[in-house]
């Protein structure tokens, strides 16, 4: 096999590589296949796999053409039309980036909810509360339950859990959702609604650790969702709506350009 620096056009010549039927393939077209370090051996690969995958397609398109009528080979129409397509999408996403507002405050994300609530269901079971793991060595565990039940022992149950937790969230003021805990917890939960419906605290042992978690609130799956869980949802909604009217108001906009500068004629 030839190696990279030996595949160019000899003395003006197109030196074939390789045919199929009267279609052929030649070295000019390999030159741009090979980055600038390969080796001889890395070229020679490359550019055999190239060939025989070149020979494969051509075989298939020959054999295709054959079968096919002039009418259904005929694609020009299609691929003005991608043409098009993919020149004013390129022009549109230049705009966007260029012109659109993509701030959202949260007074406009709360006010979307306000107004779509009924719109954003848990697809998941959500809660707000606390979790600590620590080792069954630790002192103190059994003050643990005690401080997670009152919101004024708060300070008390972060500094022992910076203290002494393998693991510590408090999310009283955030939602999670439900199986997130459960992953961290080495328990037997079979039903979650049924259990969310009768317990606001989980509290587990193993050979190891203490697992204790505090359920302040909980939504069910199928119930209206926290905004905090569909806060980037939404935000993506009011952006997408965004580029929509930005779109629809260039159109217009250049349509009506056109017709105010009589460049366009309708016979």
């Amino acid at each position: 096999m030839t190696s990279a620096c030996e595949y160019v056009i000899r003395n003006g010549k197109q030196n074939p590589v390789a045919k199929v039927n009267n279609k052929y393939l030649y070295e000019s077209d390999l030159i741009d296949l090979l980055p600038q370090n390969a080796t001889p051996g890395d070229s020679a690969i490359i550019i055999k796999k190239y060939i025989d995958n070149w020979i494969r397609k051509e075989l298939i398109l020959q054999k295709a053409e054959a079968n096919l009528s002039d009418r259904e080979r005929n694609f020009e129409k299609q691929i003005a039309d991608y043409r098009s397509s993919l020149i004013i999408f390129k022009y549109q996403q230049q705009l966007l980036n260029q012109k659109l507002d993509t701030f959202v405050s949260n007074r406009m994300i709360l006010d979307y909810y306000e107004q779509n609530a009924s719109n954003f269901l848990l697809d998941k079971n959500v809660i707000r509360g606390m979790f600590i793991k620590v080792p069954r060595a630790a002192p103190n565990i059994d003050k643990i339950k005690t401080w997670a039940r009152n919101e004024d022992d708060t300070p008390l149950l972060e500094s022992y859990g910076f203290q002494f937790a393998v693991n510590y969230d408090y999310f009283n003021d955030d939602w999670i959702y439900f199986e997130n805990l459960i992953t961290e917890i080495p328990s037997d939960i079979s039903d979650d609604e049924r259990f969310l419906s009768n317990n606001r605290t989980i509290e587990v042992y193993d050979s190891v650790y203490y697992y204790f978690a505090g359920i302040k609130e909980y939504k069910l799956k199928g119930s209206i969702a926290p905004v905090s869980i569909v806060r980037d949802n939404i935000r993506s909604i009011i952006l997408n709506k965004r580029k929509i009217d930005f779109l629809l108001a260039l159109e217009k906009n250049i349509y009506n350009e056109a017709l105010s500068k009589n460049l366009f004629e309708v016979y």
